[in-house]
């Protein structure tokens, strides 16, 4: 019959029981045969998991729930833990663009569009982050005249982070001389 672990307390925050394995992962049980045929696994005494935080190795006893079974061979299972941070991902609306770099000569010609960001990482980490002024930021370095440009939107996050997908991810703009931001024609005008 395979062999079942029997978990007791918590890693520590942050951290989850990513795999597992027992050696050997059956064991051969014997006794009453009306016991037997109901067997459907034997367990292990508790493997203790509290204050946890890195992979682990333990020599666990297997669990005797019924006296009238026995089990045939060694008591004892070779634990094996892979423990790992606990990850998360978390979406994020209305967020503002920054413009980065622009040469003070020039200036856009409209305001940039609100953003969309999902983040994934460890779970405290993202849990505990909000979006800064410049998360999601056009580089507009490059930019030496007045005219329109498609300019990707580039994503600056902490480390332990990764952006999984974010919208827009580039934009259309208007560079114009600084002087000139709000040219075009008035609200309402033909």
């Amino acid at each position: 019959v395979p062999v079942e672990p029997d978990f007791r307390g918590f890693l520590d925050p942050g951290y989850e029981l990513a795999s597992w394995s027992i050696e050997p992962r059956t064991v051969e049980v014997s006794g009453p045969e009306s016991l037997v045929a109901k067997a459907v696994d034997v367990g292990t005494e508790y493997v203790e998991l509290t204050g946890r935080s890195q992979d682990f190795t333990a020599a666990v006893r297997l669990a005797r729930r019924d006296s009238l079974l026995e089990i045939i061979g060694p008591d004892t299972v070779q634990f094996s833990a892979a423990v790992r941070r606990a990850t998360a991902s978390r979406s994020f609306e209305g967020i503002a663009l920054a413009a980065s770099a622009l040469d003070p000569a020039f200036s856009l010609s409209a305001p940039l569009p609100a953003a969309t960001l999902r983040v994934a990482g460890a779970r405290d980490l993202v849990d505990a982050w909000t979006p800064g002024p410049a998360t999601l930021f056009l580089d507009l370095a490059e930019v030496d005249a007045p005219g329109a440009y498609t300019v990707p939107v580039l994503v600056a996050l902490p480390e332990g982070m990764q952006a999984e997908a974010w919208f827009p991810e580039s934009v259309d703009i208007v560079v114009v001389a600084a002087g000139d931001a709000g040219a075009g024609p008035e609200e309402g005008a033909p």
